[in-house]
């Protein structure tokens, strides 16, 4: 035969592929275990939360709000590790005491793993940790609204070195004191102090 193998068809080596594996991770528990209550805004008690990065992955802040009133704290803890989010709740339980239950009934994180302690944050049934799907910033509008106020305070880029904790409070307390239409011009500060009024007088 004349045939030379240039002038065959082209041969085809294909790798068979093996079936793509979804990666996931479980960091605690779903946002569907979550109670229904929850998504009616109705119940005092029911908080959101997120991390705020500095320029060049430098520097971390957290962010809580409460969905009913939207009402929320700013902690600069400077660094990502699950840890920080443990001691941010240590301070507050230890600030409200046993009123600490009545206040966060459940805190509703993104799936990053800087959230993933559960075992430490809802040490001793005092809240209950719940973990939104991947990519769905939707289900936690609140915080990413009031992310967004932070960032006119603290602009994308900004270096968080030189933040102080009277910095964190003076940016909150800004926020918190913004009257709401759906509140007919109240503030969240001052709806807030209502609830805390009467949590602490039971």
């Amino acid at each position: 035969m004349r045939a030379k193998n240039i002038d065959l068809l082209l041969k085809v080596r294909r790798k068979p592929k093996s079936p793509r594996m979804e990666r996931k991770r479980k960091l605690g528990r779903s946002i569907e275990e979550r109670p229904e209550s929850v998504d009616t805004r109705e119940e005092f008690g029911q908080w959101e939360g997120d991390g705020i990065v500095g320029k060049g992955q430098n520097g971390f802040l957290i962010s809580l709000v409460e969905r009913k009133l939207g009402v929320g704290f700013l902690f600069n803890v400077q660094t990502k590790g699950s840890c920080r989010i443990v001691d941010v709740l240590d301070n507050l339980q230890a600030r409200y005491g046993a009123h600490f239950t009545k206040i966060f009934k459940t805190i509703t994180f993104d799936n990053g793993s800087e959230f993933a302690a559960s075992e430490a944050i809802e040490r001793d049934n005092r809240t209950q940790a719940c973990c939104a799907h991947p990519c769905s910033s939707y289900e936690r509008g609140t915080i990413e609204n009031w992310n967004g106020n932070v960032r006119r305070y603290i602009p994308k880029g900004s270096s968080f070195e030189r933040l102080t904790n009277d910095d964190m409070i003076r940016i909150a307390n800004y926020i918190n004191t913004l009257p709401r239409k759906r509140f007919r011009y109240r503030t969240p500060k001052d709806l807030w102090e209502e609830e805390i009024h009467v949590i602490m007088a039971a």
